[in-house]
């Protein structure tokens, strides 16, 4: 009974997480509230513990002492908080996919992908363009500068997009699919690839291309290697009108130049510990009046400057470790393919984050973390004995 409420309300909390984001949120709180003082820490911390647990809990270290040095303690201690939910969020997700029942989640998640991607395209047919802003409650919905869906922005529905669509791919192709998977997986693939495009977030554009490309390589690398010929010909062919595409929607000459006068300026002055969790926006007009104010955007440039070199490398540490888990996994005939479509999704945020701030926001963050902890909790299933 216990595990079916664990199971029930944290997949409806991954539903609802891209939908209707608040809801979510009160979820989890009613599932922290309702379980945590009966959760049994021990096991769920120190059983099977990892040298990538150690890496989580040196990272939340680390981001503290941050928060405690900042001249910005309100909006560091608000965003170590989160963080740790995100990690919180990550081991009970962990806790279910050792369980078995990892697919139950993922298929709420894709449930909830395709009601996103649906809006999405009615947002674009009926040019949708809402924004409200009440107190607390806030509500933006624009295609002008790309459809955002309900997520309100269009880089973090890419970012949705980006986490989403190699698991789909994974699915399309497993084995054991009834009619209603075999239709379904397929349509949801062309949903989020059309929203993708519609986004009109190059740099997603890039990093689903990407992981979906990779992918077939991986299936039939004849196929992927006639692919990327096919698309390097189309590319230089018209690469005048890619150009024009990339000098209309891209921002790059405006994020080169926040990297190089806020960003590096910024991660030489605070080297190890940064200048503590969400005080980028803080601190960034005393380094250039011309930069971009809200966040770096770029992954990598806004946790140096935020959490330093020791916080920044731990958390890059904590990402890639669970790639190599899962890299490890692929070998194991069970958990193939599953695994890789895990992998590509890391991957795919690693790429977009290149040139995105993109887990700055709570809800991506949110799900980052969870599927980065279903994906350990499929190594720590087929390796019970071992650290996977």
């Amino acid at each position: 009974m216990k595990e079916n409420f664990e199971e029930k309300t944290l997949g409806m909390f991954l539903f609802f997480l891209p939908l209707l984001s608040p809801l979510a949120y009160i979820i989890l709180l009613f599932y922290i509230i309702k379980r945590v003082k009966k959760l049994n820490f021990k096991k769920l911390f120190i059983s099977n513990f990892l040298f990538f647990d150690f890496i989580l809990f040196s990272l939340l270290g680390a981001i503290l002492v941050s928060s405690l040095l900042s001249s910005y303690k309100k909006n560091s201690f608000s965003g170590f908080i989160l963080f740790c939910l995100y990690i919180l969020v990550h081991f009970l997700m962990r806790e279910i996919a050792k369980k078995g029942k990892e697919k139950r989640l993922l298929y709420l998640i894709f449930l909830s992908l395709f009601f996103l991607c649906g809006f999405g395209i009615i947002q674009y047919i009926f040019d949708i363009n809402i924004s409200f802003h009440k107190y607390i409650f806030n509500l933006s919905l624009s295609t002008h500068g790309g459809v955002t869906s309900l997520i309100g922005q269009q880089n973090r529905f890419a970012s949705i997009l980006v986490l989403t669509i190699p698991l789909v791919l994974t699915f399309i192709f497993s084995k054991n699919k009834n009619k209603i998977e075999s239709a379904f997986f397929p349509c949801l693939l062309f949903l989020g690839l059309f929203c993708t495009f519609l986004t009109k977030s190059l740099a997603g554009m890039a990093a689903v291309g990407f992981t979906v490309l990779f992918y077939i390589f991986i299936k039939n690398w004849k196929l992927g290697l006639i692919l990327a010929l096919i698309g390097g010909v189309i590319f230089l062919t018209f690469r005048d009108f890619f150009f024009v595409l990339f000098k209309e929607f891209g921002t790059l000459e405006q994020r080169v130049h926040t990297w190089v006068n806020v960003c590096i300026p910024l991660i030489r002055e605070y080297p190890l510990l940064g200048t503590g969790l969400a005080t980028y926006s803080k601190v960034a007009s005393s380094y250039s009046q011309d930069a971009l104010k809200s966040h770096a955007h770029s992954l990598y440039f806004n946790y140096l400057g935020e959490i330093g070199l020791v916080g920044g490398g731990l958390l890059l540490l904590s990402i890639i470790l669970p790639l190599i888990y899962l890299v490890k996994a692929t070998k194991k005939a069970i958990v193939n393919d599953i695994a890789l479509g895990f992998i590509l999704s890391i991957v795919g945020i690693l790429i977009f984050g290149t040139v995105e701030t993109v887990l700055n926001n709570f809800r991506v963050g949110l799900l980052f973390w969870s599927l980065l902890g279903i994906g350990v909790g499929i190594c720590l299933k087929e390796n019970e004995n071992t650290s996977c």
